[in-house]
């Protein structure tokens, strides 16, 4: 699934350059894990964390970018559907947040959580992890969120300890 990897290695580096270091982790979920991810039928599902809450400018440029992927139709970037939260409302859901939702229905800011608790202990359990270091999203507990890697492109100074 060639065309899969090269689109996600594609919006991996864009969110790299919109979002610089506040860029905390980028995790691929839904069907694409378990192998199940059709091209051109299916959505790829993301969940971006960053390191503080979204503001507009932020939002208005990536809103832009997932825009622009779906004029241009390159690669499978028109099929990323999925949610930017900060890192500090996965350890506390009910937090208020400044995020961006970006589905079927439309790409908007958002002020709370768009994923069901059973969407975020899966993505937990099963999510692929493409960017950042292994990390606990619902406890304060380290454990592995990832159980494989498919694109690790930074994950230097880590402090996972493996055991959950």
């Amino acid at each position: 699934m060639q065309i899969v990897e090269k689109t996600l290695s594609r919006f991996t580096e864009d969110l790299k350059l919109i979002l610089k270091d506040d860029l905390f982790k980028i995790i691929i979920h839904g069907s694409y894990v378990p192998d199940d991810f059709q091209a051109n039928q299916g959505d790829i599902d993301f969940l971006i964390l960053t390191h503080r809450n979204s503001d507009d400018v932020v939002n208005a440029d990536l809103i832009g970018l997932h825009e622009g992927y779906r004029e241009d139709r390159k690669f499978l970037l028109h099929q990323l559907e999925g949610t930017y939260y900060p890192k500090s409302f996965m350890r506390n859901p009910e937090e208020t947040l400044y995020g961006l939702y970006i589905g079927t229905t439309g790409m908007k800011p958002i002020t709370s959580r768009k994923n069901s608790y059973m969407d975020l202990r899966l993505i937990n359990r099963k999510g692929l992890r493409l960017f950042g270091c292994p990390f606990s999203m619902l406890t304060g507990k380290p454990f592995l969120v990832v159980q494989s890697c498919r694109m690790d492109y930074d994950c230097t100074g880590c402090w996972y300890s493996g055991y959950e």
